[in-house]
């Protein structure tokens, strides 16, 4: 279906990459999609709070190597 494939050994080159590789584990891709419940409900029900609660979470999973990298120099 995909008339040209994309070249992603770019990707997994680059720091972004190496980055995904390492911290996207399959327990922050199951809390990446748990995210979805409070955000829908949110939607659903027109409330900012959920939706905002997923959002912070979301920011939270995709930065968690940011901040395991923090708490492993303090420590």
């Amino acid at each position: 279906m995909v008339k040209w494939t994309p070249d992603l050994e770019k990707l997994k080159r680059i720091g972004f990459g190496r980055y995904i590789k390492r911290y996207m584990t399959p327990l922050i891709e199951v809390i990446r999609l748990l995210i979805l419940v409070p955000m829908a409900y949110g939607a659903w029900n027109h409330d900012l709070r959920f939706i905002a609660l997923g959002f912070a979470i979301l920011a939270l999973a995709w930065c968690n190597g940011l901040i395991r990298r923090l708490f492993v120099r303090r420590t």
